[in-house]
């Protein structure tokens, strides 16, 4: 090794796991030495095979890594370069490369909204995905607002059925079906009124 790494990064997991496979002390600061000689580009002479043959794997592995980190920062340079060549497009006047899609940005901040409801008033941790964003964004198109889904939130978790399983089926993608939204929006449940069903 003959030049200094630029991307030098060791972490305490890789010490724990260095540390779990040695099982000796000795062995251990031979690695973390010869580590410390890999980034500074010194050479590196290992005491013991078993280190020698860990720390090949390491270099080999950290090698990609460093590559790979090299690789992408170069492609961010290219495409911050490409970015600054803007032509004008068919809606007029010439896009910025940091112009938002504002309707797509609205669509999200919406969709992050009734996520976090749907949440707060069920206690899970939904993180929502693109099926059910796409979901979402049909309802919305069809001219559901989101105070819509806001209501057939709060009705569908004051229902008895959803109180007894634990919101096991009120998911995100439950409330974004058409039939189901229609229902809950409609509807107004008090938590202390009971609703009869029908068979």
């Amino acid at each position: 090794m003959s030049s200094q790494k630029e991307f030098v990064k060791i972490t305490f997991e890789d010490i724990e796991v260095a540390r779990k496979f040695f099982n000796n002390e000795n062995h251990l600061a031979d690695f973390l030495i010869n580590v410390c000689n890999f980034y500074m580009g010194k050479s590196v002479v290992t005491r013991y095979k078993v280190v020698s043959r860990y720390l090949a794997t390491y270099e080999q592995v950290m090698s990609r890594v460093i590559e790979a980190k090299e690789f992408g920062k170069k492609g961010a340079q290219q495409k911050a370069e490409n970015q600054k060549d803007t032509k004008p497009t068919l809606e007029g006047g010439a896009k910025t490369p940091d112009q938002p899609n504002t309707k797509l940005q609205l669509l999200n901040t919406k969709y992050n909204k009734y996520i976090t409801l749907l949440n707060l008033r069920t206690g899970k941790n939904y993180k929502g995905g693109k099926k059910d964003l796409a979901s979402f964004g049909a309802r919305i198109l069809e001219g559901y607002t989101i105070e819509d889904f806001e209501m057939a939130v709060e009705n569908a978790t004051k229902d008895k059925f959803h109180i007894s399983e634990n919101f096991k089926h009120l998911t995100p993608e439950f409330l974004t079906r058409q039939d189901k939204l229609d229902k809950f929006c409609q509807e107004t449940i008090t938590p202390v009124q009971k609703r009869e069903t029908v068979y």
